[in-house]
C-alpha cells in the first residue's frame, strides 16, 4: 500500500505540474477578495469581475469550528450528493455501502454517523427508525449551501449532536440563477438531467428544482481477504428529485415572513449485497425501493431587537427491499412518519448580547409489520451570546431533555472565542474553546426492530471539548483544532448465538481525541489550494463485557474510523474574456487521502488506506452556458468504504449546463 501511495502521489504529482503550467492564464483580475467568514456566496464589490472567488469551503469565523460550502463547490467537483463534497471538510469521514444510489452517511470527529445530527432548512432530518441520515435522498439540485459546525451541539440542537450538525439550506426564489438546466453522460451507462426555475417577484416566489439520473453500475472487482474476484451486478440505481420553496414576505416592513418546503425523493436501486462471503453469496434479484416525502413550514416575524421563529415538520418513509432468490427468498416492507415543531425566540438585550430560547417537540411512528414502534421527545433550549468590543465572545447554553422511555436530562455548553491579534473580520488571530455535555437516544430499529431490538436500551452521553485557533490576512487562511470526546452507555451490536445474530447493547464507553488543520490561500483570485486533514490517534472501544466468542473488546479500535483523512484541492481560473467579462472557466485537481480502519468491533477486517485524485475542467462557452468534464478516482483505485461492498474504479462525467 505504501508503494501504492508512493506512486498515486507521484501521477499526483506530475499532473498538477502540467495542470497549473500548460495553459497559460489569460488577463485575470487582482480585486481584492470577501473577507474572511463571509457569507456563502458573497456579493462582488463594485467593478469586480468574479461572483464568487476561489475559496469554496469557508471557515467560520465563531466560537466553534465550522465550515460553509457554497453551491459553487457542488457544482465545480461534479457532486451527485451532498456527501460528494462533504469528504473534503476537515473532521469530516463520508462512508458509502458501494456505488451510486447505495446508503450514504456522514461522521464528524470520529463519532459515528447516528452521532451526527442533519438538519434541513433547520429542522432535524437523521430518520427515525435508523438513527442516520441517508445523503442520498437529500436535494441535491435544490441545494443553496450547507454549513458543518463541529463539537457537542446538543444544548443547541438536540439528540444526535455529539459529533456535530451539518445543515443543508435549499435554494429560495431569490436564488441566482433564476433558470437553469443541464444534462450530463458518464461511465456504466450513467445519465442524469436537472432543470431549476423561479416565479414571482421580490416578495413572493415560487422555486422548483427537479433532477433524476440513473446508472448502470456493473464492474469486475479483484480478491480480497481470500474471496476470489467477481462481476459486481445487480446493482443499478434510478433515482428522482424533485424539491419546492414557496416563499412569502408580508407587512408594512417585510417584517413578517413564510416559506414552505417540499422534498420529495425516490429511489429504485439493485441491492447485491455484501460480497464478504463470496461472489456465489451474491443476489441477482434483490431490490430496494425507497420514497421520502419531507415538508416544512417556516414562519417568521422580526424588528430591530427581536426574531421569532416557528418551524413545522411532517415527513414520511416508505423503504420497500424484496428478494426473490431462493432459498430464502423474503420481502419486506417499512414505513415511518415524522412529525415535529419547534419555536424560538431570540432577543438583542444589548448592543453586544442575544439571548435565545427555543421549545421542541417531535414524534416518530415505524411500521415494523406486525409491530407499531413509537417515540417522541420534548427539549427546551436556553442560550446567551456575549461579545465584549469583538473580544472575547461567549457563548453558553442549556438543553432540558425527555427522551421517551428515559429519564430527563439537563445538558449545558460553553464555548469562547478572544481575538488576540489584528482587529475582528480583517487579518489577524483568535483562539476559541468549548465544552459540552451531548446524548444521542436510541433508534426505533435498536429498541424495537423484531428479533434484532433491544427495549433496555439506554441513550448514550457523551462529554465533547475543544481549543483552536484561527489566523487569516490576504494570502492565507489557516484553521488548527484540537478535540475530543467521552461517551458513556456507547451503544454497539453483539452477537448472541452462533447463527451470526447481533443485538445492540449500552456496553460502556468510547474515547476519541483528535486534531485538525484547515490551511488555504482561498481568496486568491488566480491560482489556489485547500488543504484539510485530520488525524484520530485514539478511537477506542472501551467496553469491558466480552462477547459470546470470549472476544472483549477493550482497547480495540470503534469500526469505521479511519486513523486519519486528508482532502488536498488546487485549482486556477482560465482566465476570462474581458468583452463581455464573462468567465471562461477553471480547472482543478482533487486528492483524497483515508487511513487505516478496521469494519468489525473485534478489530479483525481491516480495511488499507487508500488515495483517490479527481480532475475536472470546466469552461464557460458562452454567458449562459458551460460544460464541465469531471474524473473521479483517477489511478484506479478498487477501494471498499464499506467492508464487503466494493466500489467503481476510475469514473469520468461530462456535464452542459445552461443558465
Amino acid at each position: 500500500m505504501h508503494a501504492a501511495l508512493t506512486a498515486g502521489a507521484r501521477a499526483f504529482a506530475c499532473v498538477a505540474f502540467a495542470l497549473l503550467t500548460l495553459v497559460p492564464i489569460r488577463g485575470l483580475s487582482d480585486e481584492a477578495s470577501p473577507s474572511p467568514g463571509a457569507s456563502p456566496s458573497p456579493t462582488p464589490k463594485p467593478g469586480t469581475t468574479y461572483e464568487n472567488y476561489l475559496g469554496k469551503i469557508i471557515a467560520h469565523a465563531s466560537t466553534r469550528e465550522g465550515y460553509t460550502i457554497p453551491i459553487a463547490e457542488l457544482e465545480r467537483l461534479g457532486a451527485r450528493t451532498v456527501g460528494d463534497v462533504l469528504q473534503f471538510v476537515p473532521g469530516a469521514f463520508l462512508r458509502q455501502t458501494g456505488t451510486d444510489g447505495s446508503l450514504q452517511t456522514i461522521q464528524l470527529r470520529g463519532n459515528g454517523a447516528a452521532q451526527t445530527l442533519v438538519l434541513l432548512d433547520g429542522r432535524p432530518v437523521n430518520e427515525a427508525d435508523t438513527g442516520v441520515t441517508d445523503l442520498t435522498s437529500m436535494p441535491l439540485d435544490g441545494v443553496q449551501a450547507i454549513s458543518v459546525v463541529e463539537g457537542g451541539l446538543s444544548s443547541r440542537y438536540g439528540s444526535g449532536a455529539i459529533g456535530g450538525v451539518v445543515n443543508i439550506t435549499t435554494k429560495r426564489p431569490n436564488s441566482i440563477p433564476r433558470e437553469s438546466a443541464y444534462g450530463q453522460v458518464g461511465y456504466e451507462g450513467a445519465y442524469g438531467a436537472g432543470a431549476g426555475f423561479t416565479v414571482g417577484g421580490a416578495q413572493d416566489g415560487l422555486r422548483v428544482d427537479a433532477f433524476t439520473r440513473y446508472a448502470e453500475n456493473t464492474f469486475d472487482y479483484p480478491g480480497y481477504e481470500g474471496v476470489a474476484a467477481g462481476t459486481r451486478t445487480n446493482n443499478d440505481a434510478r433515482v428522482w428529485d424533485v424539491t419546492m420553496c414557496a416563499c412569502f414576505e408580508f407587512g408594512d416592513k417585510r417584517q413578517w415572513n413564510a416559506d414552505l418546503h417540499i422534498d420529495d425523493n425516490t429511489s429504485q436501486i439493485g441491492a447485491p449485497g455484501s460480497a464478504a462471503f463470496g461472489p456465489e453469496f451474491v443476489s441477482t434479484l434483490a431490490r430496494q425501493q425507497r420514497d421520502v416525502l419531507r415538508n416544512t413550514l417556516n414562519l417568521g416575524y422580526g424588528t430591530t431587537n427581536s426574531a421569532t421563529t416557528a418551524i413545522l415538520y411532517v415527513d414520511g418513509r416508505r423503504l420497500h427491499f424484496y428478494d426473490p432468490t431462493p432459498p430464502f427468498p423474503f420481502d419486506d416492507e417499512t414505513t415511518a412518519t415524522q412529525r415535529g415543531f419547534s419555536i424560538e425566540e431570540r432577543i438583542e438585550t444589548g448592543y453586544r448580547n442575544t439571548i435565545a430560547a427555543k421549545y421542541e417537540q417531535n414524534g416518530a411512528v415505524a411500521d415494523f409489520a406486525p409491530l407499531i414502534a413509537r417515540s417522541s421527545t420534548t427539549d427546551l433550549y436556553v442560550g446567551d451570546t456575549y461579545t465584549w468590543k469583538g473580544r472575547p465572545e461567549i457563548d453558553a447554553a442549556v438543553q432540558f431533555a425527555h427522551t421517551q422511555g428515559s429519564p430527563a436530562t439537563t445538558l449545558p455548553s460553553f464555548a469562547i472565542s478572544e481575538q488576540v491579534g489584528g482587529e475582528q473580520g480583517a487579518d489577524g488571530t483568535a483562539v476559541r474553546a468549548s465544552y459540552a455535555r451531548a446524548f444521542r437516544a436510541p433508534n426505533l430499529d435498536e429498541l424495537y426492530f423484531p428479533g434484532f431490538g433491544n427495549p433496555s436500551l439506554q441513550p448514550e452521553y457523551a462529554t465533547t471539548f475543544d481549543v483552536g485557533a484561527r489566523t487569516y490576512n490576504r494570502e492565507v487562511d489557516a484553521f488548527a483544532t484540537l478535540f475530543g470526546s467521552d461517551t458513556n452507555n456507547l451503544i454497539v451490536n453483539q452477537e448472541i448465538d452462533t447463527m451470526g445474530d447481533f443485538l445492540p447493547f449500552n456496553v460502556g464507553k468510547a474515547r476519541v481525541r483528535g486534531y485538525d488543520l484547515q490551511i488555504s490561500n482561498a481568496y486568491n483570485s488566480r491560482v489556489g489550494w485547500q488543504l484539510a486533514y485530520s488525524a484520530y490517534p485514539v478511537a477506542q472501544d472501551l467496553s469491558t463485557a466480552p462477547d459470546i466468542n470470549g472476544v472483549t473488546t477493550t482497547g480495540n479500535r470503534l469500526l469505521y474510523r479511519p486513523t486519519y483523512t486528508t482532502g488536498l484541492e488546487l485549482w486556477r481560473r482560465a482566465g476570462h474574456d474581458p468583452t463581455p467579462k464573462t468567465e471562461v472557466g477553471e480547472d482543478g485537481l482533487d486528492l483524497l487521502i483515508i487511513g487505516r480502519q478496521y469494519a468489525d468491533e473485534e478489530n479483525i477486517h481491516l480495511l488499507p488506506p487508500y488515495a483517490t485524485v479527481g480532475f475536472h475542467v470546466m469552461r464557460n462557452l458562452d454567458e449562459h452556458l458551460s460544460l464541465l468534464l469531471r474524473v473521479n478516482n483517477l489511478m484506479g483505485a478498487r477501494v471498499q468504504q464499506t467492508y464487503g461492498y466494493p466500489v467503481l474504479g476510475t469514473t469520468f462525467m461530462v456535464r452542459l449546463t445552461a443558465k
